[in-house]
């Protein structure tokens, strides 16, 4: 018998190609022949392992190189909508035609994000196939990576102006999320940043606050198939993301606001309080969850009458208001942000701040200094005198002397 070794299991341990002859000499030829199909990475060992059984394995055994929540994404996304279709089929078997075709008809129903999200799965396992000899190639790799339509459904909300901003501030007058909302709408922090913060992070003397970790409680699905909500505390985002935040006055006194407000909850709560040092608790101290808060917020946006955005979208309300005034702004707007480079701000807020308008008017004024815009009497009716039309949708007059 024949046995060569040929890559590894998900665990580490090694697979080997077996077969039997009935001679020496057609067990040396064999094992030449093994060899040289192995090293032409021709050779699977092992029995035909499914997609769903090996996807699974693929997705317990990252030690660590993966987050739980990443892993838990990648098995709730094959088991909607990859393994109905191609779960029983032998990972070494499966070609790009088929994956394909299963992406072609998600995208006839889903959004381009998540189309792409079931790709970078199924990529993701066929890259440990590959690595671990269960199959030759990465059949993804020759599959078409598709690009968001303006068809396509989005959660993102168009971002609060300076108006809608001070309609919510007033809403939260001595409300309970007076402090969070008004620290996200002046720091445009995550809301995982925001949860995360410690007592030990705000330094009251300087008029900063670090943003050390951030906090989830994610519905993680197991390889066994049952889903629970589990809390995690992460480092920031990026290396990026661990910065500190220098505010102003009023910002900190309605932190400080709030840390009285919680040393009577603490008083009121007694043996029952969990001291952890959270900045922002259950009346109990113990961390908030992201729903409890969410259910919180659009109930106050509801009773005011307030337009609603994403609590992400705060974060973007941050960032528009501040470009649009002065596009000057926008490196400091992408440190306080905590982005890795300016490119993806500039990606990010391309759309709501309007720094090509910013440009524009610049360069306008230096051309044209004896020429006061105004804006037209119809902003789109772009047929009235085209020759003066301006990219940022302004007519021209000549000042009066």
């Amino acid at each position: 018998m024949v046995k060569v070794p040929a890559g590894k299991y998900a665990n580490g341990k090694t697979r080997f190609v077996t077969k039997t002859t009935q001679t020496k000499t057609k067990a040396i030829r064999t094992r030449g022949e093994l060899l040289r199909e192995r090293d032409a990475i021709g050779l699977v060992a092992g029995p035909q392992t499914t997609l769903r059984v090996w996807a699974l394995e693929v997705t317990s055994s990252q030690s660590g190189k993966v987050s739980e929540r990443t892993l838990s994404d990648y098995r709730r996304t094959l088991t909607k909508h990859v393994f109905p279709v191609l779960g029983s089929r032998p990972v070494r078997d499966i070609k790009s035609r088929e994956i394909q075709d299963v992406l072609n008809n998600l995208r006839q129903t889903h959004s381009a994000a998540t189309v792409n999200n079931v790709r970078t799965a199924l990529s993701k396992v066929f890259t440990e196939a590959v690595r671990h000899n269960v199959a030759a190639t990465n059949p993804v790799r020759n599959t078409e990576k598709f690009r968001r339509s303006e068809t396509d459904k989005t959660q993102v909300c168009r971002p609060w102006s300076e108006e809608e901003v001070a309609q919510v501030r007033r809403a939260l007058v001595n409300h309970e999320l007076e402090a969070p909302i008004l620290l996200m709408i002046v720091t445009g922090l995550r809301l995982g940043e925001l949860l995360g913060l410690k007592w030990a992070d705000v330094q009251f003397e300087f008029h900063t606050i670090s943003i050390e970790r951030t906090i989830s409680h994610p519905s993680l699905l197991w390889p066994d198939g049952t889903a629970r909500r589990e809390l995690i505390v992460r480092p920031p985002k990026t290396a990026q993301s661990r910065r500190v935040l220098q505010l102003q006055s009023p910002t900190m006194d309605i932190l400080r606001q709030h840390k009285e407000r919680q040393v009577f909850q603490r008083a009121m709560a007694g043996a029952e309080w969990v001291e952890n040092d959270w900045v922002f608790t259950t009346k109990f101290g113990a961390e908030y969850d992201e729903r409890n808060f969410r259910r919180s917020y659009e109930k106050l946006l509801h009773h005011h009458g307030i337009r609603p955005i994403r609590l992400h979208d705060i974060r973007h309300t941050f960032a528009t208001i501040l470009v649009n005034r002065d596009s000057g702004q926008l490196s400091a707007v992408s440190k306080a942000l905590g982005h890795s480079n300016l490119q993806i701000t500039l990606g990010t807020y391309a759309n709501t701040a309007r720094v090509e308008k910013q440009a524009t008017a610049a360069i306008s004024a230096i051309v044209f200094p004896d020429i006061e815009p105004t804006p037209p009497s119809n902003p789109l009716d772009t047929t009235l005198m085209p020759q003066i039309l301006t990219s940022e949708g302004h007519f021209y007059r000549v000042k009066s002397k």
